[in-house]
């Protein structure tokens, strides 16, 4: 990790584990949401690519801190941000950041090297989905199923 966790980031990586990677975290804004998610995902580096999927002005702040925390594992060939639904990931992306209104599209369902269900999937301000019913919501909720 290019940088070391404050002891309650540390915290939530370790209950993140212990949940199987699975859970809300909810610290108030400024706390290092990003950072904490992106140290957790780096524990199932196994199972990449991940998917990283987050409000579209945010995307790019995704990629900068992946750069930045993941330095010894991730160049910028690794980790492509989608900004188009024409747009296509190069072949070997080890992370794919793309917006709601992407995946609100059908897009990215699957991993686009494999076809295979995302395995590492962290989804940014997910308090965007508050609707079940919405287009939104239908098409991010299968993913944090998986």
């Amino acid at each position: 990790l290019g940088g070391v966790l404050l002891p309650f980031q540390a915290e939530a990586v370790k209950f993140g584990l212990e949940h199987g990677g699975k859970f809300l975290l909810g610290d108030e804004m400024g706390l290092g949401k990003t950072v904490t998610a992106l140290a957790l995902a780096r524990q199932y580096m196994t199972e990449w690519p991940v998917l990283v999927v987050a409000p579209a002005p945010l995307c790019i702040v995704w990629q900068e801190h992946a750069l930045t925390w993941l330095a010894e594992d991730l160049g910028p060939q690794d980790v492509t941000v989608v900004r188009s639904s024409s747009d296509s990931p190069p072949k070997g992306t080890k992370m794919l950041i793309v917006s709601y209104n992407l995946i609100s599209e059908g897009k990215f369902q699957r991993r686009p090297c494999d076809g295979k269900d995302w395995a590492v999937v962290i989804l940014d301000e997910c308090h965007m989905l508050r609707g079940a019913k919405s287009q939104r919501s239908q098409a991010a909720i299968p993913l944090a199923h998986r």
